[in-house]
């Protein structure tokens, strides 16, 4: 696989993960969005993955059902797997409840998130590392 597909992927999952940072120590903290960009930046994290190994990754933001492709003894899915837990926040804390009936997942705090973060940064230094990109 061209290192120039993969590193697109790094470098959008970099740019949610900037936003992260944004949302958590910027002026105006706003601990939901830092949590919208979370499961982005997660998301595109195991889209590289799965580009590095020959699957075109779907147009979806299901993180379980994208780690769900990967060869069930891939040596990175003990780290990507519990990526899963941020799907909610793909539109969650984004829109309005539909109904009375939904069942929207808590506002996160920033001190959460802020954990978040630090894992995704870790992941992401795992996958490049896999992915040979050397940055």
């Amino acid at each position: 696989m061209a290192n120039d597909a993969l590193l697109a992927w790094i470098e959008v999952a970099d740019r949610d993960v900037r936003s992260i940072r944004n949302n958590l120590f910027g002026p105006e903290p706003e601990a939901g969005v830092a949590a919208y960009h979370c499961q982005q930046a997660a998301e595109k994290l195991v889209k590289a993955v799965l580009l590095a190994g020959g699957t075109n990754p779907p147009r979806i933001h299901d993180i379980d059902a994208l780690v769900d492709r990967l060869p069930p003894n891939h040596s990175l899915l003990p780290i990507l797997r519990p990526f899963g837990r941020f799907t909610e926040y793909f539109s969650a804390l984004r829109y309005p409840s539909a109904s009375p009936f939904d069942d929207p997942p808590d506002d996160p705090t920033l001190k959460e998130v802020a954990s978040w973060l630090a894992e995704i940064e870790d992941v992401r230094a795992e996958v490049v590392v896999y992915l040979k990109l050397g940055s």
